[in-house]
């Protein structure tokens, strides 16, 4: 939508390079801030994934190890209420 209005402003070789220039900045951001939750976890109570889409996935831990499945969360989960 903006694209259109940055192009009336800006020749398309220069807005991108300020995109790209923006994105790699923005990216080099979350993956420093992604390694400092890595390192600096408040929990020993789980661990965290961060697959190729970007998304933090938290996974609890069942007597300080990673359920075998859902289904063993699951049923660890429903024992404990």
């Amino acid at each position: 939508m903006l694209e259109p209005i940055a192009q009336s402003f800006f020749g398309r070789a220069d807005f991108d390079q300020e995109r790209a220039a923006l994105r790699d900045k923005y990216n080099k951001r979350a993956q420093e801030l992604f390694g400092n939750l890595g390192r600096g976890r408040a929990s020993a109570a789980s661990r965290f994934r961060v697959p190729p889409t970007g998304q933090v996935i938290f996974i609890p831990l069942i007597d300080g190890k990673m359920p075998e499945s859902p289904e063993a969360l699951n049923k660890a989960m429903a024992a404990e209420d």
